[in-house]
């Protein structure tokens, strides 16, 4: 039987590596970084003459020293007629512009990686990933820019519990004579977070105190950390896939240098990054079990790990549930099949699936109560349950279809006919979103309940998990570009992709990474792109639905590529 299940995990099976040949050439991969390095510095410059701030003035002369890299573009070169608005455009253009040619570098450096051999010793290529993820990201910790305020939220919520000793879930920043109310955006408005996070931002503010500029490079530091902790993870999870030393470095180098990544990290700082650790080290800790699971029943200790560590991440942004619930679908499944090997009859792998389902469910549901109880103690079920949907991200839109709808309305009112205000009259319904976004979750749910009923691996958890995010991307009513890391490392730990859907799902991830970044050309009210309106949607949303389509329905004939083809069988069974 285990010959069986070999071939219909291939992927587990095995195990032993061959010898490693020599290390391949560093050439093409030392070029690659030195032209991504660039593209990071040419992005720095720009960015700090589009969204400056003065947060770093205390280290100024290491700051001036960074920017006179990029200090010779040009600031102005007359896009538009005004000159307020002609050097934000230009510098818009440039910032855009050179994130451009870094995905182009980043397509480059894989397809020379994808053309190594399967089985090298590809230490010093990791080491060189690694130390380009590294210093790329510190150029955007210490850029005097920002495109999101959340470390300053972030804040906000650390102040009230270790200065003023109040629950973020039922109390206000407002409240309080506080000077970071002069930079946080949600000042009035109770946690999106979950108390893990809330206990990480208690214990900054409590080192920091009002230091703006200890705030900023704490967290873009941490997020930074919590990056490349990432890329390690991803190694080491294909490694105990079994995949070859070529497919582990290239799905590091796909994490690690995804322009993407490297500017919501460094610069953003933002909780996403840290949520997606404890996702992937939950990953790592059950492919520990993952092919005894088949043949004998787990033992309690042997499915907690992977359950504490995507406890955590809900408890860091709760809207990861989900994917958390598809992961017990994986454990039940798996628990029945291993009941199977032991001759039990279907009722008896139900009672298996069920016991290992309610001893993990209520370990979750018993850390999670835990976390939350210090900070509701005192408030009734009712405010409890208010205090999830306060939060400005429940119930108003942004970088949405619903909201470009609703602009489009608001700027056209003298246009109440025709084709278009009457899709826009539909698409700016909210009642309408919310039918959308419960049939997707719900379909989403049940094709990865399917999927993983017919092979529960963790690779087909992570393509469950790819397809339900990037389908909530396009209905969602709440959008921003650093949401898109969280497929990052979910695609990467499935490579090779093998299959159709499989291709056009990794595909998709790593295009939307592309054009997301096109929100940022309706951040700012300048011509000629003006505000998130009418069907600007299409210009992020569009191209990641074509990329799936092509990728599906192209079957490759001439060309192999290590992403997307089968491995050579390099690996002893």
């Amino acid at each position: 039987m285990h010959s069986t299940i070999s071939e219909r995990f291939p992927a587990t099976a095995n195990t032993s590596i061959e010898a490693k040949a020599p290390s391949p050439s560093l050439r093409g991969l030392g070029l690659c970084a030195l032209a991504l390095l660039l593209c990071t510095v040419l992005m720095l410059s720009p960015l700090t003459r589009l969204v400056g701030v003065q947060h770093m003035n205390g280290i100024a002369p290491f700051i001036n020293a960074l920017l006179s890299l990029s200090a010779w573009l040009p600031t102005d070169v007359h896009l538009v007629g005004t000159p307020a608005r002609s050097v934000k455009n230009t510098s818009l253009v440039f910032f855009i512009g050179a994130t451009l040619l870094a995905f182009l570098v980043y397509g480059i450096s894989t397809w020379w990686l994808a053309r190594q051999p399967a089985q090298a010793n590809y230490r010093i290529t990791q080491s060189w990933i690694m130390a380009i993820a590294l210093l790329a990201g510190l150029c955007f910790v210490f850029t005097p820019a920002m495109l999101s305020n959340d470390v300053f939220v972030y804040a906000g919520y650390g102040r009230l519990v270790s200065a003023y000793h109040a629950s973020p879930y039922f109390d206000l920043l407002t409240n309080y004579p506080d000077k970071l109310n002069l930079y946080d955006d949600w000042r009035g408005a109770t946690c999106a977070y979950g108390p893990f996070w809330v206990l990480i931002c208690t214990l900054v503010s409590t080192l920091a105190g009002t230091n703006i500029l200890s705030y900023l490079l704490t967290y873009r530091l941490l997020a930074l950390a919590s990056n490349l902790c990432n890329i390690l993870l991803v190694g080491l999870i294909l490694r105990k896939l079994g995949r070859s030393e070529r497919t582990a470095t290239l799905g590091m180098l796909l994490y690690a240098w995804n322009p993407l990544m490297l500017q919501e990290n460094g610069l953003g700082g933002h909780n996403d990054t840290v949520m997606v650790t404890f996702l992937l080290l939950g990953a790592y800790c059950w492919l520990q079990h993952e092919l005894r699971a088949f043949t004998e029943r787990l033992r309690v200790r042997d499915y907690l790990p992977a359950l504490a560590c995507f406890s955590i991440a809900i408890l860091i942004k709760y809207s990861c549930a989900p994917l958390v619930l598809l992961f017990f679908v994986l454990m039940g499944r798996r628990a029945m099949l291993a009941a199977a090997q032991q001759g039990k009859a279907l009722r008896g792998q139900l009672l298996e699936a069920g016991r290992d389902i309610l001893i993990g469910g209520s370990f979750c549901s018993v850390l999670v109560i835990g976390f939350y109880l210090p900070f509701c103690l005192g408030h009734s079920i009712p405010d409890i349950i208010k205090s999830f949907s306060s939060p400005p991200s429940s119930y108003l839109s942004y970088n949405s279809i619903q909201q470009a709808a609703g602009r489009w309305l608001d700027w056209n009112k003298s246009q109440q006919e025709g084709v278009n205000y009457t899709i826009f009259t539909v698409l700016a319904t909210p009642v309408v979103w919310r039918i959308i976004n419960v049939i997707v979750i719900g379909a989403s749910m049940l094709a990865g309940l399917v999927a993983l009923w017919r092979k529960p691996s963790i690779q087909v958890w992570a393509l469950a998990c790819i397809a339900f995010l990037s389908l909530l991307y396009l209905v969602i009513t709440w959008l921003f570009p650093w949401y898109i890391t969280w497929v990052i490392g979910l695609a990467c730990i499935c490579l090779p992709a093998r299959g159709r859907l499989p291709r056009a799902l990794v595909g998709t991830a790593l295009q939307f990474t592309l054009t997301i970044h096109f929100l940022y050309l309706f951040f700012f009210p300048i011509s000629p792109f003006g505000r998130w309106n009418g069907w600007d949607f299409l210009t992020t949303l569009l191209p990641p639905i074509a990329t799936f389509l092509v990728l599906y329905y192209w079957r490759p004939r001439h060309f192999q590529a290590a992403m997307f083809t089968q491995e050579e069988h390099t690996h002893q069974a």
